[in-house]
């Protein structure tokens, strides 16, 4: 649930005219002027499970090792990452090769010099997929390089305290309403507290790492991020404080951009956000043009415009499936059966 703070402060800086929406990423971060990227079309491999060798471990391997890689033929630019379009981390080899990276930098200018030597999935803006890192990362540290400041520092000063936000942050945190996160063993029914073994989590986890990320790792609370979703759905703003246009919330929820970019048929990528374009392609209980933002460990957040009402789901469970979990599609039909006109 980071990322769409993260796009809120970028397009922040695209409003004043600091950052340009389609310019070439290398304008802020000179080492990203030429990318490599695969010559293949390997997405296939990556989303079609082979029967055979369920994990491709093997193929996967011997993909990376044998694959060419072909100067991009076009730089990636700011929409790109905001669009989940670059081909950064997109697909089995760019995904793959960044968790060779091994533990974090110092700071996100430095991992982000890192991303400038993976090749690309594919050609930027001729195919789709999703970034889970490094996209995001990267516009953070655009941010950065725009602002002068830290990207902590940003968005504490421009969102978090502009809405009130005092209980989300990075690593100011009250320990004793911190939540662990949760492991559920189905044959049991029980939940096991793996906050101290996740992988993922550790990773991106401020607290052990003093790691700022613009793709996850901000702490806080549902009332917090509700905020966030009534400034969506009201055009920008909330109790009078100015965060975005109107012309800006359009484009991030979809509206005046290519829908091309997507994952399935049902929904496409916004500016930083998920859209719904299909619901009854699968069996989706919210309505057309809905959008907002699922995390990894099942927090969810929907602005539904069509009904003029948002919702946000708080769950911390490692095993929930992010944006597949069926704990949100279950409260997004409860909310439909009581409240939706349609």
């Amino acid at each position: 649930m980071t990322k769409p703070i993260t796009a809120i402060a970028v397009m922040q800086l695209v409003e004043k005219g600091n950052i340009k929406l389609y310019e070439d990423i290398s304008q802020y971060i000179p080492s990203f002027a030429e990318l490599l990227v695969c010559k293949d079309n390997v997405l296939q491999e990556f989303y079609e499970a082979d029967p055979n060798n369920p994990t491709q471990a093997g193929a996967l391997q011997a993909t990376i090792e044998q694959m060419t890689y072909v100067p991009a033929q076009r730089h990636i630019t700011i929409f790109d990452l905001l669009n989940h379009s670059s081909g950064m981390e997109m697909g089995p080899i760019s995904n793959t090769l960044a968790e060779t990276l091994g533990g974090y930098p110092s700071t996100l200018q430095e991992r982000v010099q890192k991303y400038a030597e993976l090749p690309l999935d594919f050609q930027p803006r001729t195919a789709s997929g999703y970034s889970p890192v490094l996209a995001f990362e990267v516009l953070a540290a655009v941010v950065e390089v725009v602002t002068g400041q830290s990207f902590k520092d940003y968005i504490n000063e421009h969102i978090l305290l502009p809405l009130g936000m005092m209980d989300t942050s990075f690593d100011t945190i009250d320990f004793k309403r911190l939540s662990g996160l949760y492991e559920y063993n189905e044959d049991e029914q029980s939940l096991t507290d793996v906050s101290d073994t996740d992988i993922t989590w550790l990773k991106m986890d401020p607290l052990r790492t003093g790691y700022t990320s613009g793709a996850a790792g901000l702490y806080g609370t549902v009332d917090d991020y509700d905020k966030i979703a009534q400034m969506f759905l009201n055009g920008g703003q909330v109790n009078g404080i100015n965060i975005l246009s109107p012309d800006t919330i359009a484009k991030m929820s979809g509206q005046g951009i290519s829908h091309d970019s997507r994952l399935f048929p049902a929904v496409y990528w916004g500016l930083g956000m998920s859209v719904m374009e299909h619901p009854e392609r699968i069996h989706s209980a919210r309505s057309y043009g809905s959008y907002g933002w699922s995390g990894a460990y099942g927090t969810h957040f929907v602005i539904d415009p069509l009904n003029h009402m948002t919702y946000v789901l708080g769950v911390n469970r490692s095993n929930i499936g992010g944006a597949g979990s069926p704990i949100s599609f279950a409260v997004e039909e409860a909310i439909a059966s009581v409240f939706f006109k349609n």
